[in-house]
């Protein structure tokens, strides 16, 4: 996420529900690194970081068989319409919401 205040927050709900080790890139450029150098559990991919979309990242996840859920304040209709099948969390995201979207990435 490139909103360093939504960051923090997703980042302490995900403390809440046991995870204890978080890897954070506000560019497509670090988070393209970060998948390229480690394996990750699942992943959560604000839709716009910067001027960029986290699509490209999204395949990356995917074709790594990483499962990975969006963060955008727009919804579902804002959601490129090749990736409206994932989980989509609403800015601010609720602990109810994350609850839900965890259950559906660790199935």
């Amino acid at each position: 996420d490139d909103e360093y205040l939504v960051l923090l927050a997703l980042q302490h709900e995900l403390e809440n529900f046991g995870f204890s080790s978080f890897e954070c890139a506000c560019t497509t450029q670090a988070a393209t690194n970060l998948i390229d150098a480690q394996d990750f559990d699942l992943a959560f991919l604000d839709v716009n970081l910067g001027n960029d979309t986290s699509y490209d990242l999204a395949d990356l996840l995917q074709a790594r068989g990483v499962p990975f859920a969006f963060v955008t304040g727009y919804g579902p209709h804002g959601l490129n319409p090749n990736y409206r099948h994932k989980p989509i969390a609403t800015k601010p995201v609720t602990s109810h919401e994350l609850s839900r979207i965890l259950k559906v990435l660790q199935a």
